[in-house]
């Protein structure tokens, strides 16, 4: 497939040891309605079998970066520093998207300039892809600075879509708590101006 010169969104993908799952969730972003799109894939130094599925999967918007472990801070910088869409959306290496989520994201973004940020509802499944009745808050409409800080309601870095623009201006970043790192991120993208996130209610992912 023939892509624009720039990409109207990046994914960025960052693995590290998830062989049993990268396979569907690269397919769920190549399967994708919006189709200029670029993969961004950063392997954290993985020591199972990623690397060799990842590389078994030949789409040319896939863009394959295979680092040294050096946790999950970096590997998400090194992702967002090779993104050159106007939007950027992030996917774990076990989550995967309904076909429909850029397309929506990418829409509701255009049609409300004031939004710098997005999310979507998401559902949780086991190991076997069995339902476990385990679910984000349906939220709806916008989300304070306060509202995150007190209640994480987007409860899942994979259901993020936002401008590159905006992003760039907090990245790179350290964070001191690893498991936190997405949060922290969208309370900083909250604080460049207020009002600027905003939930596209609609459930377009699901995770283990």
């Amino acid at each position: 497939m023939d892509l624009p010169t720039a990409p109207e969104l990046s994914v960025v993908i960052t693995a590290f040891n998830v062989a049993a799952y990268i396979r569907d969730a690269l397919q769920s972003a190549l399967s994708q309605t919006l189709r200029h799109i670029e993969v961004i894939v950063v392997d954290d130094g993985s020591t199972d079998d990623t690397l060799a599925v990842i590389r078994s999967i030949h789409d040319p918007r896939i863009r394959l970066v295979a680092r040294s472990h050096a946790g999950v801070i970096a590997a998400f910088n090194a992702g967002i520093a090779l993104a050159q869409g106007e939007f950027i959306a992030f996917l774990d290496g076990d989550d995967v998207w309904h076909p429909d989520k850029l397309a929506r994201h990418v829409r509701f973004l255009k049609d409300h300039p004031e939004i710098d940020l997005t999310f979507s509802w998401s559902r949780m499944i086991d190991e076997k892809g069995t339902e476990t009745g385990l679910a984000s808050r349906p939220w709806r409409g916008g989300l304070s600075f306060s509202q995150l800080l007190t209640d994480n309601v987007i409860s899942n870095g994979s259901s993020v879509v936002l401008r590159r623009e905006p992003f760039l201006r907090i990245a790179p970043y350290d964070c001191p708590l690893e498991a936190c790192h997405d949060l922290d991120a969208w309370l900083r993208v909250a604080l460049l101006r207020p009002g600027n996130i905003a939930c596209v209610p609609a459930l377009s992912l699901i995770h283990i």
